[in-house]
């Protein structure tokens, strides 16, 4: 079915927003532990 591959296409595309969001979040904790400030934030 057409609509199963597209659904599922969603499904990794979304886990894949979620996983890359998680990882900024993981670097942004070790650089503050670090105790350098990231740029991107003020």
């Amino acid at each position: 079915m057409i609509l199963d591959k597209i659904i599922s296409y969603i499904n990794i595309k979304r886990h894949g927003l979620i996983f890359k969001r998680n990882k900024m979040e993981l670097d942004l904790y070790s650089l503050m532990s670090q105790g350098k400030k990231p740029k991107n934030l003020k």
